[in-house]
């Protein structure tokens, strides 16, 4: 139960996260379906087909960019003054990702479909979000993609865990987070209705491993499958330039490796120019799924392929897609 003084100490918005938190465990099953109605009143849902000429259409879940704020006191413990204040202030930007995925957890067991989640699921690593991820993801049928907050979500101050920016720190890094996701994370598959979802890394545990991932990739490939490619931040297109540039008012120049990959005018690590090129003339690449703009962004990928950026997670989108 949240008290008063619990509201006080956590400032309005950090309240309401964690009086969501018991429409994560409605999703578990046992709460009364008045949760449900509560939590699907802040879902803003969006269905998208995806013609691939299948011969039995399906669906998946997606939601991209929740960015859970969740500290424990264990992770007090090892921060700074201008840590906590950063903190502070991210659980109020971030208010609305608890109920975000509570709603679309909710709804993919509601309608019995795979759940795809493509990056930023918490904003900053700490020991009470891989609780969270532990605990409320347990049992389910999800996939992930992970996003660059997933491993630094540093501000002014420092995150609870540390993970830096060498290839031997990103390796403990993703090692200590492989028992709480589903899949590993530079490159990873799963087959679902006759299509391969190749997860890729492109958020920053693997930036140091472009050239290793795209040889990955092209195995992913070489399985014969039509592929759906998952990664937190879309590739670049002169379209999607063009669409930012206007929605989010952007200079052209400012659109650099931190938005996009591939963006031909600023540096890109190893193996991520490449992986645009190579993907651009790949007869199996069906659809992009990505996320990391706070924005709803679909745009012409390659020659009958769409690159779809999802809108964020804590701001309520949801999406099913429907391949067929």
């Amino acid at each position: 139960m949240l008290t008063r003084r619990d509201a006080v100490r956590m400032g309005a918005l950090g309240a309401v996260a964690v009086a969501f938190r018991p429409l994560l465990a409605a999703a578990n099953g046992g709460e009364p379906s008045g949760f449900a109605e509560a939590v699907f009143g802040q879902m803003k849902l969006r269905r998208v087909t995806v013609e691939i000429g299948l011969p039995k259409p399906f669906s998946v879940v997606q939601a991209s960019d929740s960015h859970i704020t969740y500290v424990s006191a264990t992770d007090f413990e090892k921060l700074n003054g201008k840590s906590m204040e950063w903190y502070a202030s991210r659980s109020r930007i971030f208010a609305g990702g608890i109920p975000g995925l509570a709603a679309a957890l909710l709804y993919a067991k509601k309608k019995g479909l795979p759940f795809i989640h493509t990056g930023d699921l918490f904003d900053f690593p700490s020991r009470a979000n891989l609780d969270m991820v532990k605990r409320d993801f347990a049992g389910r049928d999800w996939f992930f993609a992970p996003g660059n907050h997933e491993y630094h979500g540093w501000g002014p101050g420092w995150p609870a865990i540390r993970i830096g920016k060498t290839a031997e720190e990103r390796t403990k890094g993703r090692k200590m987070f492989e028992p709480y996701f589903p899949n590993p994370f530079p490159v990873a598959s799963r087959v679902i209705g006759g299509v391969n979802f190749v997860q890729y890394d492109n958020g920053g545990f693997s930036d140091c491993m472009g050239q290793w991932q795209l040889a990955q990739v092209k195995k992913e490939f070489a399985k014969g499958m039509p592929v759906v490619l998952l990664c937190h931040m879309p590739f670049y297109t002169e379209e999607l330039v063009e669409q930012m540039v206007s929605t989010k008012r952007l200079a052209r120049e400012k659109i650099d490796a931190g938005y996009l990959q591939g963006v031909p005018w600023c540096g890109n690590w190893s193996g991520r120019v490449e992986m645009l090129k190579w993907l651009k003339e790949q007869p199996l690449l069906k659809a992009v799924l990505c996320g990391h703009l706070h924005d709803e962004y679909t745009v012409d990928f390659a020659p009958g392929v769409k690159q779809y950026a999802a809108d964020a997670n804590y701001k309520g989108a949801v999406y099913e897609y429907t391949f067929t």
